[in-house]
Formats: C-alpha cells, sequence, structure tokens
C-alpha cells in the first residue's frame, strides 16, 4: 500500500509557514506597540521637562518681582529717611545701584557718619594708620578713624584693603560696635558672637544673610536703618575714675542723632515761611496716642518747625492722616513719612 508522503509534507510546510507567519506577525505587533509606547513616553518626558522649565521661568519671575519690590521700598522710604538724618548723601543727578557691592573704605565712611562724627573724620585725614591709604585719599579721615576706634579690623598688619568688597560679618561686627560693643562684651567667638547679637537686636531683619556672601549697597542700607532702631551701650566715670559699661534704654537715634520717631501723628495745619535758620515752614499736629517716650498725650497738640520744603508739599495730600514724624532736637521735623 502505498502512503501520500506529498500530502503528509504539504500539510507540514504549511502548519510551518502558519506558524512562521504568526511568529512574525506577533512580532511585528510587539515592535509596533513598543513604538508606540516609546513615543508616548517621549512626549511625557518633553512635557515635564517644558513644565519644569516653565515653573523654574516663574520662579525666577517671581524673585525678580519680589527684589524690584524690595528695592522700591527701599528707595520710598529707607533711602530717603537716612538722606533726611545725613548719613547717605546722594550726588545730585546720581541713581543709587542698590545691587552694587559695598568696599571697606565705603563701609568706614558710613559707620563714621552712623557716628555722627563726620567733623572728627577731617581731622583723622593726616594719621596714616595704613600703608595703603595716603593722605590724600578720599576715605582716608574715615578709615583713620574707624581703624582707631576699633570699628573696622585692619586686614593684615597695617594694610586696610580700602577697595576690597565687605562680607556680611565685616559689615555685622561693625555696626554691632558702633553701638558700643566691644569683643569681651560678648559671649563666644568672631564672627558667631556678633552674628548672634545682631539677631538679637533685629538688625538683619529683611536681610538675607549670608556668612560668605558679600554685602550690596540695599542690604547695607538695612542694616543700618535697623541699628537705628536698637539700644546701645554707653560709657561712664564714676567720681573714683572707674569705667562702667550699661545699656541705655533709647534708640541709637535719639542718643546719637536726638531725633524722635512720633507715629499716629495727625497733621492739623501746616504754615510755609523762610528764614536765616534755614526752616520751610511750621506744622501744627495732634496726638493720636501716647509717645513711647511720655513727652505727649493722646489729644495733645503741639506746632513744631519744618525743615524741608519738600515736607510742606507732601503734607498738602495727608491732611488729618495719621503719619510718622521724626522730630529732631524736640522742636524740628526733619522727616515726614506716610
Amino acid at each position: 500500500m502505498r502512503k501520500n508522503f506529498g500530502g503528509i509534507i504539504l500539510i507540514v510546510v504549511c502548519q510551518i509557514v502558519l506558524l512562521t507567519g504568526m511568529a512574525f506577525a506577533d512580532v511585528s505587533g510587539n515592535q509596533d506597540t513598543y513604538l508606540s509606547q516609546k513615543t508616548i513616553n517621549s512626549n511625557v518626558v518633553e512635557k515635564i521637562e517644558n513644565k519644569n522649565t516653565e515653573e523654574e521661568a516663574n520662579k525666577e519671575k517671581i524673585n525678580e518681582l519680589y527684589v524690584e519690590l524690595a528695592d522700591e521700598k527701599l528707595l520710598k522710604n529707607v533711602l530717603p529717611r537716612l538722606e533726611a538724618f545725613g548719613i547717605v548723601k546722594k550726588t545730585p543727578g546720581e541713581e543709587h545701584d542698590l545691587k552694587k557691592e559695598v568696599t571697606r573704605e565705603q563701609l568706614a565712611k558710613l559707620m563714621i557718619a552712623v557716628l555722627n562724627m563726620e567733623k572728627e573724620a577731617k581731622d583723622a585725614q593726616n594719621l596714616n594708620l595704613y600703608t595703603d591709604i595716603s593722605a590724600d585719599r578720599w576715605s582716608a579721615g574715615y578709615v583713620n578713624l574707624a581703624g582707631s576706634l576699633g570699628i573696622i579690623d585692619e586686614k593684615d598688619e597695617g594694610v586696610f584693603s580700602p577697595e576690597e568688597s565687605v562680607t556680611y560679618p565685616e559689615a555685622i561686627a561693625g555696626l554691632i560696635r558702633v553701638l558700643g560693643y566691644k569683643d569681651e562684651f560678648l559671649p563666644g567667638s568672631w564672627p558667631g558672637n556678633y552674628i548672634a547679637k545682631a539677631a538679637d537686636l533685629d538688625i538683619t531683619d529683611d536681610v538675607e544673610f549670608n556668612p560668605s556672601g558679600v554685602v550690596d549697597r540695599g542690604d547695607i542700607l538695612i542694616l543700618i536703618n535697623n541699628t537705628l532702631k536698637a539700644s546701645g551701650i554707653e560709657k561712664t566715670v564714676e567720681d573714683d575714675g572707674a569705667i562702667m559699661y550699661s545699656e541705655y534704654n533709647d534708640t541709637f537715634l535719639k542718643k546719637k542723632f536726638g531725633i524722635d520717631k512720633y507715629d499716629g501723628v495727625k497733621i492739623l495745619k501746616a504754615k510755609k515761611y523762610v528764614n536765616n535758620e534755614g526752616e520751610a515752614g511750621e506744622v501744627k499736629v495732634e496726638f493720636s496716642n501716647d509717645t513711647y517716650d511720655g513727652k505727649y498725650k493722646i489729644g495733645d497738640v503741639k506746632i513744631f518747625k519744618l525743615l524741608n520744603e519738600s515736607d510742606l508739599e507732601k503734607l498738602e495730600d495727608i491732611f488729618a492722616e495719621e503719619i510718622t514724624v521724626y522730630v529732631k532736637d524736640e522742636i524740628k521735623v526733619i522727616y515726614i513719612e506716610e
């Protein structure tokens, strides 16, 4: 009996072809799925990267906005106030670059201005304390006086490095020493002891303190402004000649400049006049609350002299509103703040 081998072979071949076709179809399907999944993953990654980039850009914009607002606050409040106190002086036509770094000789000038010792600085012009500070250098008097008072340390023996940028610890130490504190009054070691004292006195408020960074003009203005609100140390000599150091209760602004800050003051009347004493007019005010020093009670009415004509112009828009006035020597308004 003859077997149909041809049929059997044909069947086997067909099965192999069928299985092979199925296998290829499966591989092709998996490949298509893989490619589709890869495309989806790529799109997701791209979207995430775009989102992260957008978030970073938004954060940068927000930071820039905060900086702009901080600068605006500085230019509107702190800077004009310090100019009125005579601590900061602006050359006509000059713009303040608040992000510019402060140099050591500029810090010396500011420290002497905060001490209200500009006249003494002129006498210190020729002291020749440092090899890199000549007598004809613009900052010589300030640097020599700041050095002799122990406000700013030298960089090396006999070397001041006037154009070197100021670090935060150097600025903090200078201001704490301006307040009358000495190394021996502060427990711990430099600069930690000075930084801790500055924080205790709220001098570092509103400043992004960076122990290893350098100070810009905006930050030094804020630090000075905060220092003026702090209290400090005064030295007294007893009858037996003993030297005593004690903290005083007044603000440094009151102690060194004779300036009082009164909040909640209503303007009742302003009068303009010009005299030989440099006064621009006078202002009649009513106190809306008791003052911190007990000099005035709620409802008290007082007439102060006005020194700045610009303050008279400012008063035209704020009659009957509660404002803040800075009064020098108890009789002269030197700055008005809404």
